[in-house]
């Protein structure tokens, strides 16, 4: 895999304030910003290698650009379907900008030299800058090694965790150009043993759907609980409706009919079974009546917001080995079904074209 170093733009903490709401105004507004004197542009072209520091725990990755033939080769693999409004809007953004605020997060095996090596690289002084937003700490190194390169060479395939959306238009836009400008993409490389999956989960306008919990029964078994909890295996999930909460599992024949799928993906039985069957929705990738909802929802908070004719779908996650098979074997998983940690945040690390 080619990794190669840039200019990066970054936040002018003089003028800059971080906070959450200053990563949605960079997401919409960068252009604005940086004519007031938010961001400076580094002068030196480099990889960096990335720490985010969270509740004693520490994620250590490489940022640099990638390039777009590496997707279209399998090199950089996908593993979800994307959503035409979000691609529509991702190019918007795109032409707006013309730059990218948040790096791509791809991620693969782990190397046992190369984690060592930046652990090494961490203790050069060789400091970029450092910032805090929250309860995290974001640190950015220089890393100024040809063994880091040849290292990042020998990686035979990534996988893209966080960032479907923007590697396709960032790939439609190059393909439409051929600018040069336009044939990378900034990511962050972070291996597995530092990723923790989430499920992606699903919020459905139900107002159109009469007797919905005794339909529901001919695909899943329910079990009213007290509140949600995290759900221990694959195929079981927890349900919201009419302010209760219930426990779900496939009926033994409704999984059967996936036993010869590599991996069974609860996000594919969800919407061949109950989104199809009960609510009439063919359309997964636009139908204004599916919400997803990130996998870090508070979901105490989430539960008020709830209406009395919507369900929750609070789904199980993705295992590491079935993310990998999935992605290995080209298998196309639905719209946001996974949701990944550590995610790097809009506007510390920009690459202009």
């Amino acid at each position: 895999m080619e990794l190669l170093p840039f200019k990066a733009v970054y936040p002018n903490l003089n003028v800059a304030k971080l906070s959450d709401n200053f990563s949605d105004l960079v997401r919409e507004t960068y252009p604005n910003l940086k004519s007031n004197n938010y961001f400076h542009l580094n002068d030196k072209e480099s990889l960096f290698i990335y720490e985010i520091s969270h509740e004693n725990n520490k994620y250590t990755g490489i940022i640099g650009l990638a390039s777009f033939k590496d997707y279209q080769n399998g090199i950089i693999k996908k593993h979800e379907q994307t959503l035409a409004h979000k691609e529509t809007e991702h190019l918007r953004l795109f032409k707006e900008r013309m730059a990218v605020v948040k790096p791509i997060l791809l991620t693969y095996p782990k190397l046992d030299e190369l984690s060592i090596l930046l652990e090494k690289l961490k203790l050069s002084e060789n400091l970029f800058y450092q910032c805090y937003i929250n309860d995290e700490t974001h640190t950015f190194w220089f890393a100024e090694s040809n063994k880091l390169t040849q290292l990042i060479e020998e990686i035979s395939h990534l996988y893209i965790a966080d960032g479907h959306h923007r590697m396709f238009t960032g790939n439609s836009l190059y393909e439409k150009t051929k600018l040069t400008n336009h044939a990378h993409i900034p990511v962050v490389l972070f291996d597995f043993s530092q990723l923790e999956i989430k499920g992606y989960h699903r919020l459905i306008d139900a107002h159109q759907v009469k007797n919905l919990k005794k339909k529901l029964l001919d695909y899943i078994d329910l079990d009213e609980i007290s509140e949600a909890e995290a759900t221990k295996y694959n195929n079981e999930f927890i349900l919201f409706y009419k302010k209760k909460w219930y426990a779900a599992k496939w009926k033994p024949e409704i999984l059967e009919k996936y036993l010869h799928h590599k991996v069974i993906l609860d996000t594919e039985i969800l919407n061949n079974e109950i989104l199809l069957n009960i609510f009439g929705i063919t359309d997964f990738k636009n139908d204004k009546r599916i919400q997803y909802i990130e996998g870090n929802v508070n979901i105490v908070a989430f539960e008020k917001k709830i209406k009395k004719d919507e369900i929750f779908f609070l789904l199980h996650p993705l295992s590491i080995k079935d993310f990998q098979i999935v992605s290995d074997e080209d298998i196309e998983m639905p719209p946001k079904s996974t949701w990944f940690y550590p995610r790097i945040r809009n506007g510390l690390i920009i690459y202009e074209y």
